[in-house]
């Protein structure tokens, strides 16, 4: 079975290094609160299972604010609204 570590694989806006400032932009729009790299899910539906459900049980959904090189995604995670 596959596991998630969200707290170690997910980093806090304020210490992740943007790529660019259109991604920094993009994640301040969405007042996003977390980002996570992932190299294989350009959509969110491309996001195993098992990923989607620990950050749903977190009370945050995925926000795909850029990419970097090779074609890895840059996702900000949103908190749920209520």
């Amino acid at each position: 079975m596959h596991t998630f570590d969200f707290d170690r694989e997910t980093v806090p806006v304020k210490e992740f290094v943007f790529a660019s400032r259109q991604q920094y932009l993009k994640t301040q729009a969405v007042k996003g609160e977390r980002i996570w790299v992932y190299r294989y899910a350009l959509k969110a539906e491309q996001i195993p299972k098992y990923i989607r459900d620990e950050m749903s049980r977190r009370g945050y959904e995925p926000v795909r604010v850029g990419s970097t090189t090779y074609r890895s995604s840059t996702w900000a995670l949103v908190k749920k609204k209520v």
